[in-house]
């Protein structure tokens, strides 16, 4: 089931929307932690984002993807980020840039 993370205006009538949603394969990052407990052990492959455009005049999702990232919020109108570590612990954190083509 997703979860909704972040709401953004990008001032154009526009409103971004960041879900989380379980990524496919979930079950691969998933351990037993106990007898009724289990815990993830990474994250960023347990999760994907689903992000959306919503038109606010006719209240229509216009525009949505779902990306193999776990975006974590904006920074921004139309700039979202995520933080992710690389496997020797450093932090990482990367810029996207959301907009709309309209033809």
């Amino acid at each position: 089931m997703p979860q909704l993370l972040a709401v953004s205006d990008d001032g154009n009538q526009v409103v971004w929307a960041i879900s989380w949603i379980a990524d496919e394969r979930w079950r691969t990052v998933v351990k037993p932690f106990g007898a009724r407990e289990w815990s993830v052990e990474d994250p960023d492959k347990y999760y994907d984002s689903i992000i959306e455009a919503v038109d606010l005049p006719s209240s229509t999702v216009i525009a949505s993807v779902r990306v193999d990232s776990r975006i974590q919020g904006f920074i921004g109108p139309g700039l979202a980020y995520a933080y992710r570590e690389n496997a020797a612990g450093m932090p990482r954190w990367d810029m996207v840039r959301l907009r709309l083509n309209r033809r």
